[in-house]
């Protein structure tokens, strides 16, 4: 039990002890999630989570988006190491923040503090969600599913719904 956290008493992943200094993501610049013993806590605006291809080991080919990740959301990157792809964050506009937290810590707290592990369930949901091509945007109240598209996808979108580019590119 951490001396620091009365269990159950914190409101947000933003409150986590053992978060590292905050970190700028860059608008035009990829933040390799190449560390597995390293989670991320968005903490100022938002960013898009990517799947980019290994080049040589380095996050260097080309992005495919996976989900925004909006202030408050935790990123908890698990690709297998023999994996030909990685992820990466980019932020959506300057003044974008992540934080660190080593995952060992991330583990103990999730013992004793329920937003842990709703964190992770719901990083965990919208990764598997981008999967399958339809991103319920959980951080987003109100709004209704985001649809992955790609050219030359024919698609309906109701009020409330929005979508987001399969691959990079211009429209």
């Amino acid at each position: 039990v951490d001396p620091e956290v009365t269990p159950g008493s914190l409101e947000s992943v933003l409150d986590l002890p053992g978060l590292g200094p905050r970190q700028p993501v860059a608008t035009n610049a990829r933040l390799a999630l190449d560390d597995a013993s390293v989670s991320w806590v968005i903490s100022a605006s938002e960013v898009r989570v990517f799947a980019v291809e290994l080049v040589d080991g380095r996050p260097e080919g080309p992005l495919h988006p996976l989900t925004i990740a909006r202030a408050g959301a935790l990123i908890y990157p698990s690709t297998p190491e023999d994996s030909s792809f990685g992820l990466c964050l980019v932020g959506v506009v300057p003044g974008t923040q992540a934080r660190p937290i080593a995952r060992s810590d991330l583990h103990r707290l999730a013992r004793q503090e329920p937003i842990v592990v709703q964190a992770l369930e719901r990083f965990a949901g919208r990764m598997a969600s981008a999967v399958a091509g339809v991103d319920d945007d959980a951080d987003d109240p109100g709004s209704g599913p985001r649809l992955s598209m790609a050219v030359g996808d024919e698609v309906t979108l109701a009020p409330g719904d929005s979508a987001v580019a399969r691959h990079p590119g211009v429209w």
